[in-house]
């Protein structure tokens, strides 16, 4: 994602993001070339997207935050089959794979213990 344009917090919150332009072009041009790639497994951009980052990092209440994950989720897998239908078009060829959901472990989502939570939780100037 950050050799497609995107910055490293556009990075590692893209599965928040779904609904901006650049990230979801730059998450299909992943996708699309793992596809390429003949790749047997697909994993949507779903890692780190959670109530408790959605509650932490964007603010949100619990009812509000679990909604939210639920969109983001959705939408990221979507995504993920809009790719798959697309290269299935381009080649002729259904997509034989799996397509898996990623979800980080509760650790990514707690300042200070992880790397993900170190990005979600810094640059102010690009917040969620």
């Amino acid at each position: 994602l950050g050799r497609l344009g995107l910055s490293e917090k556009q990075c590692w919150t893209a599965g928040y993001r779904t609904d901006d332009a650049q990230v979801r072009e730059a998450v299909l041009a992943v996708h699309r070339g793992f596809l390429r790639a003949g790749c047997d497994v697909l994993t949507a951009n779903t890692y780190n997207v959670s109530k408790v980052n959605a509650q932490s990092v964007l603010g949100l209440g619990t009812a509000e935050a679990a909604a939210h994950e639920e969109r983001c989720i959705k939408a990221s897998i979507d995504l993920a089959r809009s790719a798959i239908a697309t290269h299935a078009h381009e080649t002729g060829r259904a997509f034989e794979g799996v397509l898996f959901a990623s979800l980080g472990c509760f650790g990514t989502t707690i300042l200070g213990r992880g790397e993900t939570a170190n990005r979600l939780h810094s640059d102010d100037e690009q917040a969620l």
